[in-house]
């Protein structure tokens, strides 16, 4: 049958995912400070990240790497990202707010290292949050913005 198996325990993982996890060590850069319960393979849920602390220039280039990433399918089936957008009173964008990088459960880590690399590890001091598709937070990291 060609039909989807949602019991198998099939990967959604890419070659360039899987490659990317053998060039930045994840037990050093991938240390959520909690995780509500285990993750499932076929889940669906996003990483929120608030970008309002970094500098307009890494907020874009976040954006295009993780545009070109999915373009091209790197990222997965069915991966995609949402911004929030902050705007001038005239419309003109000036950040793009909190974004919103949709996967799977098996791609959970992949996706916070795809963010590390394109945010050159910013993202590893803003608290993000692994959300499932009804915003429950399941994985946790670090946030060191009130720190000095």
């Amino acid at each position: 049958s060609d039909s989807l198996d949602w019991h198998a325990n099939k990967s959604h993982l890419t070659q360039e995912l899987l490659n990317l996890e053998a060039i930045i060590n994840p037990t050093k850069r991938y240390k959520p400070l909690s995780q509500s319960r285990p993750l499932v393979t076929w889940e669906r849920g996003y990483w929120h990240i608030d970008t309002d602390s970094w500098s307009v220039s890494t907020q874009l280039n976040v954006w295009n790497m993780l545009e070109k990433t999915i373009k091209r399918g790197a990222a997965g089936y069915a991966t995609w990202c949402e911004m929030t957008g902050r705007r001038r009173c005239d419309g003109s964008l000036i950040g793009l707010g909190k974004i919103k990088l949709w996967c799977w459960g098996d791609e959970v880590m992949h996706m916070y290292l795809l963010l590390y690399t394109a945010s050159l590890r910013k993202v590893a001091k803003v608290g993000a949050q692994w959300r499932s598709w009804n915003g429950d937070v399941i994985v946790q990291m670090k946030d060191d913005r009130d720190r000095n």
